[in-house]
């Protein structure tokens, strides 16, 4: 579901986001929450567009982080909620990392949800030292000050960008350097044991 709704605003942001376009329930009906990661939409476009009109007969409370800097229609994050949260922060406050739109942070009354679209280490790895010694540290950090701070369950929901298992990616040994795959990016801080996908296994392990 959060593919399909990723590919749709995809295809209707910047130029065609003006565009009246019509939601399909079957996306949305079932869904208390949504997050949708890789928006690529600007407040801009969005405050011009309708698709927030679209959504907002299902999701009331709809929150939406946009690139900031000069990168328009790049990345970005959003939480479509039919409950009321108590609070939502935008971003994890360190300016380097608060540019991109890349998280979302909703306090509701039994537990805090985080919706992130976490950095890819890019072509040719250039951005590869800044995810893994940056990013990484910085929001694992803010994810654990979080939980402390509201002594609730934290959930995180999103896009890490990082294939943490050789069973989680095709023909692994030729991507040992490719963007999502390194080992500095499997070992990063995000991935402590158990991983995501460890801890999905053990709930569900029919999905192996």
């Amino acid at each position: 579901m959060q593919t399909e709704c990723g590919q749709f605003l995809r295809r209707h942001s910047q130029k065609t986001i003006s565009k009246k376009v019509r939601i399909k329930a079957t996306l949305i009906e079932n869904s208390t929450i949504l997050c949708l990661n890789e928006c690529r939409i600007s407040q801009e476009d969005l405050r011009k567009s309708k698709i927030m009109e679209e959504f907002n007969s299902t999701y009331p409370y709809q929150y939406w982080n946009s690139c900031k800097n000069a990168s328009k229609g790049y990345s970005g994050v959003s939480i479509l909620s039919k409950m009321k949260p108590i609070n939502c922060q935008f971003d994890i406050g360190i300016s380097k990392h608060d540019q991109e739109g890349r998280t979302l942070t909703a306090e509701y009354d039994k537990f805090v949800l985080v919706a992130c679209y976490v950095p890819n280490a890019g072509d040719g790895l250039k951005r590869l030292q800044y995810r893994t010694t940056e990013w990484d540290p910085d929001f694992r950090s803010y994810l654990k000050k979080t939980a402390e701070t509201t002594k609730k369950p934290l959930i995180l929901c999103g896009d890490l960008n990082c294939a943490h298992n050789e069973i989680d990616i095709a023909l692994p040994k030729s991507h040992k350097r490719s963007p999502g795959f390194t080992i500095e990016e499997r070992t990063c801080l995000l991935y402590t044991s158990p991983s995501p996908r460890d801890a999905t296994l053990s709930r569900m392990p029919s999905s192996a």
